[in-house]
Formats: C-alpha cells, sequence, structure tokens
C-alpha cells in the first residue's frame, strides 16, 4: 500500500486549511451558506405547497417548458439530476394529475417524450405569476450592485465545487454516495 503525503499533490504542495480567525470565518461562512439554502428550500417548498407543486415538479415543468420538441425521460432525469426510475415514478405521478404527457417521436417511433400537458403549463403560468420562486423576496436586502457580487461569487464558487467534484475518481464518489 503507498503511503500519500497530504502535503503534496501531483501539481505541487497542498494549500494548508487556515488555522484561528480565518478557519473560523471559513466554517461560518460555509454554515451560513447551508442555513441560507436551507432556508431558501423551505420557502419555496411552502410556496409551491399552495399549487401542490414541489421544488422537483416544479423543476419538471420548467425543462418540458423549454423543450419544445419534447425530452425523453433520459434527459429528463439527467437534467434533474435523480435516477431514471425516480423519475419515472415522478413521470407517472404528474401524468395523473394531467400536468405532463408521452407521444410518440415523430424522428425515431421507438422514442417517447415526454411534453407539457395544457393544465401543467397553466399551472407553471400561475406559479410564476405568483412569484412561487422567493429569490425575489429574499434579495431584496441587495442593492443590484451587492446582487452582481454575489452572484459572481456564487458562481466561483459553483464551479470550484463542480470541479473538485469531477476531479475526484469515479471509486471515491461512489464511496461517498453510499
Amino acid at each position: 500500500m503507498a503511503i500519500h503525503d497530504t502535503n503534496s499533490s501531483i501539481d505541487g504542495p497542498v494549500p494548508e486549511r487556515p488555522d484561528g480567525p480565518a478557519n473560523d470565518a471559513l466554517q461560518a461562512v460555509v454554515r451560513d451558506l447551508q442555513r441560507a439554502a436551507a432556508l431558501l428550500r423551505s420557502l419555496s417548498a411552502a410556496r409551491l405547497a399552495e399549487f401542490d407543486l414541489n421544488p422537483v415538479r416544479r423543476g419538471v415543468l420548467e425543462i418540458l417548458d423549454e423543450c419544445a420538441e419534447g425530452c425523453s425521460q433520459t434527459e429528463l432525469a439527467e437534467r434533474l439530476r435523480q435516477s431514471e426510475s425516480g423519475v419515472s415514478t415522478l413521470v407517472d405521478r404528474m401524468r395523473r394529475s394531467e400536468l405532463v404527457y408521452r407521444l410518440r417521436s415523430k424522428a425515431d417511433r421507438r422514442k417517447r417524450l415526454l411534453m407539457l400537458a395544457p393544465r401543467g403549463r397553466e399551472l407553471l403560468g400561475l406559479v410564476r405569476q405568483r412569484r412561487a420562486d422567493p429569490a425575489d423576496t429574499l434579495l431584496r436586502c441587495f442593492d443590484a450592485r451587492e446582487i452582481r457580487e454575489l452572484a459572481g461569487l456564487l458562481e466561483r464558487l459553483v464551479k470550484a465545487l463542480a470541479d473538485t467534484r469531477a476531479d475526484r475518481p469515479q471509486n471515491d464518489r461512489q464511496a461517498v454516495a453510499a
């Protein structure tokens, strides 16, 4: 078994984690981001519940609205970052609620596409009209400059997190998911 030096990597030394106040500040930022994300999810879920929706169902409606020619269940699962079996159950429920429907592809008759049903399109319009997305409410505490700055910082953070995830070997990702 190889011994791995935690202070170096292929690309050079790994930066040390800050100690003391810098580390405390970093931990506070992470804690506040997690708390803000949880509050945002909770507020969003409460507002969507008025429409008998949840964030995932709204996501399905939004994705299908973007796909004028329809969307395969595989594509929908990828865009939602969920398993195909989970999406299959979700789609079946949304079909029973008459929010979405399936049809055969004109290009490939073996393929079935998901489309937004009239009731789903109407419901999505109501959600958008009533601003069921709480972001507008939450960002009132920032001016336009601060919102742009926050957006830039969050974009950098998301990219760094995505890059970190992509760099992790497949075996490590599976171990973390288990």
